[in-house]
C-alpha cells in the first residue's frame, strides 16, 4: 500500500478516535514531540490533547472530510484538510469549517502525527470574524 493510501487510513481512524474521544488510539496516532497551532494560535502538545478528550468538558460531535490533500514526501506525508465540524465545549456548540494541516512521519512502530495546524474558515459575512458560530448546548 502507498504512503497516500496509508495516510488516509490513518486520517480516517484519527477522526473516529476523536469523534469517540479515544484517548488509547489517540495516543497510538500522535507523536510524544508533537506541536499543534489551536484556533487561538497557541500551541498545544500531546497531553494537552489527550487532556482535552479526557475532560467531560470537550467533545466533538463531527468531523466530515469536505477536502483532502496529500502530499507524499517518502517518510513524511503532510495532509491538508478541509473538514465540517462541531464540538460541544464547556456547554457551548461551536460549529465551523476548518482546515487542518497534519504532518505525519513513518516511525518503527507506524505513522504518526509530529505537528499541525487549524485556520477556522469564515463562509459568509454574517459569521463572526474566526468562522465559528456558537450557540449554548
Amino acid at each position: 500500500m502507498n504512503s497516500k493510501n496509508s495516510i488516509l487510513k490513518q486520517e480516517k481512524r484519527l477522526y473516529q478516535a476523536q469523534l469517540k474521544s479515544d484517548v488509547e488510539s489517540l495516543d497510538e496516532l500522535i507523536d510524544d514531540r508533537l506541536i499543534f497551532t489551536a484556533l487561538d494560535g497557541s500551541l498545544a502538545t500531546k497531553q494537552d490533547d489527550l487532556a482535552a478528550h479526557h475532560s467531560p468538558q470537550f467533545t466533538i460531535t463531527k468531523m466530515q472530510p469536505l477536502e483532502q490533500h496529500v502530499i507524499d514526501l517518502n517518510n513524511i506525508v503532510v495532509v491538508n484538510a478541509l473538514m465540517d465540524t462541531e464540538a460541544i465545549i464547556q456547554g457551548v456548540i461551536h460549529i465551523a469549517k476548518i482546515r487542518y494541516t497534519r504532518i505525519w512521519q513513518r516511525q518503527e512502530g507506524g505513522w504518526k502525527i509530529v505537528a499541525g495546524h487549524m485556520s477556522a474558515l469564515q463562509t459568509n459575512p454574517s459569521e463572526k470574524a474566526n468562522g465559528i458560530e456558537s450557540t449554548e448546548a
